[in-house]
């Protein structure tokens, strides 16, 4: 099957941005590189930093709505934590590109200030999609809690080759519920 125009750019962009790096990479080597013209990748994207998190995010939010809307658990936190399981298989196949992209991320103090955004932009996806169903405060701090399960598995995840996503969203949220309990216990 042929890829499409942004499928090439940013296989373009991942790889002479870890050829070169970030900065010293541009729009036009992408396009070049992805057999298109400036003018497509404009169309595509609204900038260099927009190919890193464009496409990913739609679909994970689109996932967790997915998720949230079908659920019947009575419990926020498990429920986020589900939203975002059932969304693991969208990483599972582009683990490689996952580990590029995070490490480009890395090495960009700007680019981690807009990975920052998007975790946050995140959390209010998802708490505004629990607030449907619990209490508003109750989804707010639930949203939190599964999106650091999500946070913590996904950096675990990155260096487990062939793991994957739901296991590691798995054990995270099992460490959670065991910190959970001992706090019962005190």
């Amino acid at each position: 099957m042929k890829k499409s125009s942004r499928e090439r750019l940013y296989e373009a962009a991942i790889a002479l941005i870890t050829e070169q790096g970030y900065n010293k990479t541009t729009v036009q080597e992408i396009a070049e590189r992805a057999g298109l013209t400036e003018r497509t990748f404009f169309r595509q994207f609204k900038d260099k930093s927009d190919i890193l998190f464009d496409e990913g995010e739609v679909h994970l939010i689109k996932e967790l709505t997915a998720s949230v809307i079908a659920s019947h658990t009575q419990n926020a936190v498990l429920c986020g934590v589900e939203a975002y399981i059932a969304a693991a298989p969208l990483f599972d196949s582009r683990h490689k590109q996952a580990q590029l992209r995070s490490q480009i991320i890395q090495d960009n103090p700007d680019l981690q200030e807009r990975e920052l955004l998007k975790a946050a932009h995140l959390t209010k996806a998802l708490s505004e999609l629990l607030s449907e169903r619990f209490d508003k405060e109750e989804a707010r701090l639930a949203a939190y809690i599964a999106e650091n399960i999500f946070h913590l598995a996904f950096e675990h995840w990155l260096m487990q080759e062939g793991e994957k996503m739901e296991k590691s969203i798995s054990k995270y949220y099992a460490i959670y519920k065991q910190l959970n309990a001992n706090l019962t216990k005190m």
